[in-house]
Parts: structure tokens; sequence; C-alpha cells
């Protein structure tokens, strides 16, 4: 059982191949402690604020998911502030079916839940990285 304070987790970058410019990262938990299942979930991810709104994010949470199932994780939990919109459609764009709302530090956190195997098969066409070879190197 993790311990309260740490978990086991892998963390990725997403760099474009043709400058090489790291655009996001995605830290993904293979375990959840307490805290984690209340609050952070699975997965956590950025990308670059001079990247955002190009359509990054969708590629790396897919990636992301990559990494979950290669690890045995069938359904993974993710949160974000109400406010970050550019985040929710992520994860609703990926299959992110809305858990529930609550109030965290004066802050609205929506809660989703992602099948990873209905994800990548659904969305392989749409952000896999075969597929999305053009859109990486933009």
């Amino acid at each position: 059982h993790p311990s309260e304070g740490r978990v086991p987790a892998l963390t990725y970058f997403l760099v474009r191949e043709s400058d090489n410019k790291i655009i996001g990262m995605a830290n993904i938990r293979l375990y959840l402690n307490d805290r984690l299942r209340e609050e952070g979930g699975h997965i956590g991810y950025g990308i670059r604020p001079s990247e955002r709104r190009k359509g990054y994010n969708k590629i790396n949470l897919y990636r992301a998911l990559e990494v979950c199932e290669e690890n045995g994780l069938e359904e993974v939990l993710l949160d974000c502030n109400k406010e970050n919109l550019g985040s929710s459609k992520t994860m609703i764009a990926l299959g992110g079916i809305k858990q529930y709302e609550k109030m965290h530090e004066e802050e609205l956190i929506e809660r989703y839940a992602i099948n990873v195997n209905e994800s990548l098969e659904k969305y392989k066409g749409v952000y896999g990285v075969e597929n999305n070879s053009q859109k990486i190197k933009e």
C-alpha cells in the first residue's frame, strides 16, 4: 500500500520534433494513496503557456494513457479546477466522464474518470502518434 507521502510515478515530456522544444509534461501516478484518491488522481499534466490552445494536451494525455495501459491501469482519475476549461475539455475529448465537483481550499474542483483501453482504442486514429506526426512537428 503506498504511503501517504509518496507514490510510484513516471514523468514524461512532450517534445516537438521540428525544434526539439519541450511543449508539455505528464506525471503518471501508478498507485493512489488516500489523498490522491480524493484529489489529484493518476495523471497531472501541463503545456507550456506559449503552446497552449494548439491541441498538444490531447496528444499529451493520449500518450499518458498509453503509459497507464502499459502499467496495468484500466481506469484513471483526473482533476482540474472548474475554471480551467482547457483541461476539462482535454479530459472530455479523451472520453473523460465527470464524477463530481467539490470545493477544495476555495476552488471548485472537477473529478473525471477515463477508461484507459476504451479511450486508447476510440481515439488512436485521432491522437495516436502514428497519425499525428505532422501535428507534433508543426
